[in-house]
């Protein structure tokens, strides 16, 4: 997933630059569009897989904290059992 971001992270100054070299200077709008259209969908595309990735690392932590409370919790009740 991180190479995925990094993929992106490359995309958008390369999506500048085709503004800068090729739209600019041909004052072609029809270009202009399309690009921004493809940077557009691109940082949707990284807004949704940084939602996936932060709802991972949520669900990750909760887990881990029922899994030691419970861990806590069984442990409290054998000792208590064998008192």
């Amino acid at each position: 997933m991180s190479l995925v971001l990094e993929g992106i992270g490359l995309a958008i100054p390369i999506g500048f630059q085709l503004v800068l070299d090729d739209v600019v200077v041909s004052d072609d709008r029809d270009l202009l569009t399309l690009i921004a259209l493809g940077l557009g969908l691109v940082l949707a595309f990284r807004a949704l897989i940084d939602l996936v990735r932060s709802w991972a690392i949520m669900v990750a932590g909760i887990i881990a904290i029922v899994a030691g409370s419970l861990g806590r919790i069984v442990r409290t009740q054998r000792s208590v059992k064998s008192v």
